[in-house]
Formats: C-alpha cells, sequence, structure tokens
C-alpha cells in the first residue's frame, strides 16, 4: 500500500529504497528503519476503541457490545470470537466492524479475551451447540449450513435443545421455529431457510443425542437461561403460562393443588 511513498521517503533520507519490508518496519531499537506497518497500525487503534468503549454505558459503547454479541450468536462455537480461526467461521457472519476486528486479530495472532457472562453456559458441563457437535462429523459446507439453521432456531448452546432434566431432547427442537415464535430472549439475525434445511438441522442433533439422549447429562443450572421454555410457572402468583404463536395462555392452579415442599 505504502511501497512508492516509502521508496521515495527512504531515498530522501539516504537509504537504499529497495531494503525489504521486513528491516523498514522493524523499530529502530532493533537496527530497523521504523516505518509504521499501516495494517499493524489500523488494528491497535481498533483495539484501543474496543477495549475503552465496550461495555462502557454510551451510544459507542452500546452499538459495539451488540455488534460484538450479533457476531458470537451468528459465529456459533464459543464465546470467544477472537480466538477462533477467521477463514473458518467468517463467511457465515454479517460483514461488522467486530467481524474485521477479528480478522485483524487473527491475521496478526493476537490473543484477546472478552469477559461477557452474560454469554456462557447456564449449566454445568455445558457448552456452546456447534462445539458440541463432533469434530469431522460433517463437512465444513455442511457446518455452515447447520450454523445457519442453529440462528434460525436461536440455539446457541447445547442445553438449549434439551428437555430441563439435561438429558433428552426437546421434541420442539425436531421442527423448525414458525417465525412468529420466540425460542430466545436475545435478539437473533434473520435468516431465511429453504427446503431441505430440517433435514439438515436433525443430522447434528442425531448425532450429538441417539434415541433423543445425549450420553452424560447435564450438571446443575448456575445461571439463568436464554431460553424460553414453551411451558412455564410463576411461583408468585401460582400461574402456569403456556406459549403458543399466537400469545401466552395462562392457567391459575388452585393452592390446594400445588405440591407441598
Amino acid at each position: 500500500m505504502l511501497r512508492k511513498p516509502y521508496f521515495k521517503l527512504l531515498s530522501l533520507c539516504s537509504v537504499n529504497g529497495n531494503i525489504r519490508s521486513e528491516f523498514r518496519q522493524l523499530p529502530a531499537g532493533f537496527f530497523g528503519i521504523g516505518l509504521p506497518h499501516p495494517g499493524i497500525e489500523a488494528t491497535v487503534a481498533s483495539l484501543n476503541l474496543f477495549t475503552q468503549h465496550y461495555g462502557y454505558p454510551s451510544l459507542l459503547g452500546c452499538q459495539i457490545q451488540a455488534s460484538y454479541e450479533v457476531f458470537v450468536l451468528e459465529l456459533g462455537p464459543s464465546n470467544t470470537p477472537f480466538q477462533e480461526f477467521y477463514d473458518k467461521y467468517s463467511t457465515h457472519c454479517t460483514p461488522s466492524w467486530v467481524r474485521a476486528l477479528s480478522e485483524q486479530c487473527w491475521l496478526f495472532q493476537i490473543w484477546l479475551v472478552v469477559r461477557s457472562p452474560e454469554l456462557m453456559p447456564p449449566r454445568k458441563q455445558d457448552k456452546f451447540f456447534m462445539a458440541a457437535i463432533p469434530p469431522h462429523s460433517f463437512i465444513p459446507g455442511e457446518l455452515q449450513a447447520i450454523n445457519h439453521v442453529q440462528i434460525h432456531q436461536q440455539v446457541l448452546y447445547l442445553s438449549d435443545v434439551l428437555e430441563m432434566n439435561g438429558k433428552n431432547i426437546d421434541g420442539k427442537y425436531q421442527h423448525l421455529r414458525d417465525s412468529l415464535l420466540q425460542w430466545s430472549s436475545f435478539h437473533w439475525p434473520t435468516v431465511f431457510l429453504g427446503s431441505k434445511d430440517l433435514t439438515i438441522w436433525r443430522q447434528p442433533l442425531d448425532v450429538i443425542a441417539p434415541l433423543q439422549q445425549i450420553q452424560d447429562r447435564l450438571g446443575k443450572w448456575t445461571s439463568t437461561s436464554h431460553k424460553r421454555w414453551t411451558w412455564s410457572m410463576d411461583n408468585s402468583t401460582n400461574q402456569l403460562y403456556y406459549t403458543t404463536a399466537e400469545g401466552v395462555d395462562r392457567y391459575s392452579i388452585p393452592t390446594e393443588e400445588l405440591p407441598n415442599h
């Protein structure tokens, strides 16, 4: 990018303009010329912007955090997107400033860890859904298609597709989500599915949970799940809620029929 300007600049400084780029950009402390590397300088500026504003209650801070969280939802395998292989996962993520930053970190081998408790798995022995798929079970194109349907299903963790017992597959995830229903409290990107997507989606479920059960039961709950259950109960009002595409049905439970604890 700056080869020609640097060539002219070095000639004015009585330095051979044909010197290798490694010596051009090597710091003066290591007996180099010390010319700035545009990519590294841009990456440093982006990292400074991210670390200064991420999580801060300002407009820019909220925009960066929202972009980061959507990037994690689209990425799939973990909540540390800056540690994943950009060339493997970037194709199915929406172009954004955070995605560009992850490319820079991957290119220059920068290890950036972002603490986001709201994106941690809610159960012990739980993991991200895409990470739960055994390696080499699917080719990259199939994994990309699975990730595409996963976004539509609003699934982030393995526990999302399981029942409360942490063992059996929740039957509703065997079918594609009605676009009118929200299966998660997160705000997910909108994706458009094809006729074969249901078949593609059921394949990883069969691999992860043969006979509709995973091998090792998940542990105790450690935090609140983003998953919206079909049935839920409010203990303070003794009311039972059933979520449908038309809305929420509410049922009152007589006090005498409640179990004793």
